[in-house]
């Protein structure tokens, strides 16, 4: 690819970003930039399908387990360690290709109208406290009284969300939701080829429930149990991501297996609809619509040709 542009893969939770980004990444010489910050952590890795080793041995991935999972990750903290992929990728006359699977990263790197609330340590773990001793429910009830559109957006149980939003509204009087607005006010910070999966709703939720069976068969629970030998505590924040927060219910709680699948599948399902509630804003965006396997096929057909005929 001659163009000096970054292509962008956008779509829900399951997909088949990872599957087309390294179809393209070989297809064009370009490397991979994870933009999913559970990705970020080390150690956790059945249950947020990280690419494999040996796909990463065939091309560069950067930003995957970069941080500890005790350690809280900011946008601030994402967007720094991006720019600095992004411009040794070009250094080495590749192509950056960004895998997007949380928009508020997504968008705070590649927006000009970036700006991003205040942190707090000291706040945030009073919150957190809070939440341990008087339940997460009265965080959520605070925030729906205090900035109701961002309380319809975070699922009640997400706290990690729901302390983020309560801490910026304590540190700035301002409602989060403001913040998240201005993101498509702006112009990109890049020259940007946006492409997006959109498959079906009906296909979406089949991959969905194969993705939670493939990570209960590939060895969920025992990765788990290996985490919590190693002596991570079981409130850092990776694991309050969908997958692992279930497989502590079955660990600790004895929560029957076919509950943990039914709350797997249903909190992923619920975040690839708030996923594409941010895309769905975002009028730069290709669509490619899909209902199977085999029109996916040919989808990704289509996306190489588009890229060709633009931008080579």
């Amino acid at each position: 690819m001659k163009s000096d542009k970054l292509i962008s893969i956008i779509g829900p939770t399951a997909s088949g970003k990872t599957e087309l980004a390294l179809l393209l990444a070989q297809e064009f010489s370009g490397e991979i930039i994870n933009v999913d910050s559970l990705n970020l952590y080390k150690h956790f890795d059945i249950g947020t399908t990280k690419p494999s080793i040996n796909d990463r041995n065939i091309i560069k991935h950067h930003l995957i387990d970069i941080f500890e999972p005790e350690q809280a990750i900011t946008a601030v903290d994402f967007v720094c360690l991006a720019e600095r992929a992004i411009e040794s990728i070009r250094l080495n006359s590749k192509v950056p290709i960004l895998v997007t699977g949380t928009p508020l990263y997504y968008y705070s790197l590649t927006k000009d109208t970036f700006n991003p609330p205040p942190t707090d340590v000291a706040l945030r773990k009073q919150l957190i406290q809070t939440a341990e001793s008087k339940g997460l429910e009265s965080l959520y009830l605070e925030l729906k009284e205090k900035d109701l559109p961002s309380a319809q957006k975070i699922n009640s149980g997400d706290k990690k969300r729901i302390i983020r939003a309560l801490e910026v509204i304590y540190l700035t009087g301002q409602p989060f939701s403001t913040f998240r607005k201005s993101f498509f006010s702006g112009v990109d910070r890049y020259p940007l080829v946006k492409v997006g999966l959109k498959p079906d709703r009906a296909y979406l939720k089949d991959r969905i429930m194969e993705r939670t069976n493939k990570l209960i068969e590939g060895g969920l629970m025992e990765e788990t149990r290996k985490i919590i030998r190693e002596g991570i505590p079981i409130n850092a924040p990776a694991f309050e991501s969908i997958g692992y927060k279930e497989a502590l219910g079955y660990i600790n709680n004895g929560l029957p297996l076919v509950e943990v699948k039914s709350r797997i599948n249903m909190r992923t399902y619920k975040y690839a609809k708030h996923q594409m509630t941010w895309f769905k804003r975002d009028k730069d965006i290709l669509w490619f619509e899909y209902e199977s396997h085999k029109e996916f096929e040919e989808v990704k057909g289509k996306i190489k040709q588009y890229l060709r005929e633009r931008y080579e």
